[in-house]
């Protein structure tokens, strides 16, 4: 079985190559639309999620949009749709489907994708800012060999782990692995 996914991972992947090198008229039509519009939106083109490959991804604020050509309509592509759709959802996506050169379809895909994006814009810009203080924290400081024997205990949970200590340079103090993501700087 492990082999199996091995190979369905390798066949996704190349298949999410060959669309990006290669787009579909839909996913242009609707490049396109967003351009005339003048929106931007920071989604990435068939990448590869979950065992799938989503149309249109936004992993900061958990958006697919999918581009519906005239072949989703056949009955079989439909389940097919309705499972991917599910386990998109199940990762706790929005997943938009837009009827390829249906305005009235465009039209109602965005205002809920800018619906979402609203409702969600603290969240996303909460977790951004994190990443950003975490980065900075890590760039002043600077990882402890496992070599070193003078390890001393951890100066928040008081802890004497020799494994993944950081030494924060400029006030000469010691934290744990545990502890680091609560040390604001």
């Amino acid at each position: 079985m492990k082999e199996e996914t091995k190979k369905r991972r390798k066949f996704v992947k190349e298949k999410a190559i060959e669309l990006n090198k290669n787009l579909p008229k839909s996913e242009i039509w609707f490049q396109n639309q967003l351009t005339k519009r003048d929106v931007k939106f920071n989604f990435k083109a068939n990448e590869c999620f979950c065992g799938y490959i989503p149309d249109l991804i936004d992993k900061d604020y958990k958006i697919i949009v999918e581009i519906d050509g005239s072949i989703h309509r056949l009955p079989e592509i439909k389940e097919r749709d309705k499972k991917k759709d599910k386990t998109f959802k199940k990762h706790g996506y929005l997943v938009v489907r837009i009827i390829a050169y249906d305005h009235k379809s465009l039209k109602k895909g965005l205002s809920r994708i800018f619906k979402h994006i609203k409702e969600n814009s603290s969240t996303v810009r909460y977790k951004k800012e994190a990443k950003t203080r975490r980065n900075r924290y890590i760039n002043r400081t600077k990882a402890i060999s496992k070599n070193q024997k003078q390890l001393k205990m951890c100066s928040v949970c008081k802890s004497t782990t020799t494994e993944n200590m950081i030494e924060y340079e400029q006030k000469s103090i010691r934290v744990c692995s545990n502890c680091e993501p609560d040390i604001v700087i």
